[in-house]
């Protein structure tokens, strides 16, 4: 397998490629499998009593397989939580981490045919956060309570 970089932004894809036909191409698709390849997570402190900001960074990327017509879909998930303080006073010091959790989810996509790059591209910026978000979700509220945390409850994705 190899990486595909974007050599187009998602701009220029959404320009050529019409909603109709990317509908049209997205029907065509199946969804194989949804697979957490890794998990990682470690407590720095304790919530209790505290305020925190959480900072959840999501990152996609795609591999055409060897097999023409089936796709991975790389996506990997961290989210950083500090402790919240008040920066009111001008104080310019280093946050506490508190939590930290990383995971990486490979999606498989087939299809009977080749699909564009200005489709896979609209499909990273728009779809594969949708499918994906509900597991990550999922994921960081056992994780954080199997860490005898609170339930670290993230928000629900939007589009549009």
């Amino acid at each position: 397998m190899r990486s595909k970089e974007n050599t187009i932004s998602f701009e220029e894809a959404k320009n050529c490629l019409s909603y109709e036909e990317y509908n049209r191409l997205l029907s065509e698709c199946e969804l194989q499998q949804i697979e957490l390849v890794s998990l990682s997570s470690k407590k720095f402190g304790s919530y209790e009593n505290k305020s925190f900001k959480l900072e959840p960074n999501l990152t996609h990327k795609y591999f055409k397989t060897k097999k023409n017509q089936s796709y991975k879909f790389e996506t990997n998930f961290s989210l950083h939580s500090y402790e919240a303080r008040d920066n009111s006073k001008g104080s310019d010091s280093k946050r506490d981490k508190l939590v930290e959790i990383q995971c990486k989810y490979n999606i498989y996509l087939t299809t009977d045919n080749d699909l564009p790059e200005e489709f896979l591209v609209i499909y990273i910026n728009l779809t594969l956060g949708l499918v994906i978000w509900p597991f990550i979700r999922e994921m960081v509220v056992d994780i954080s309570q199997k860490m005898m945390l609170p339930p670290i409850i993230l928000p629900m994705i939007r589009v549009g």
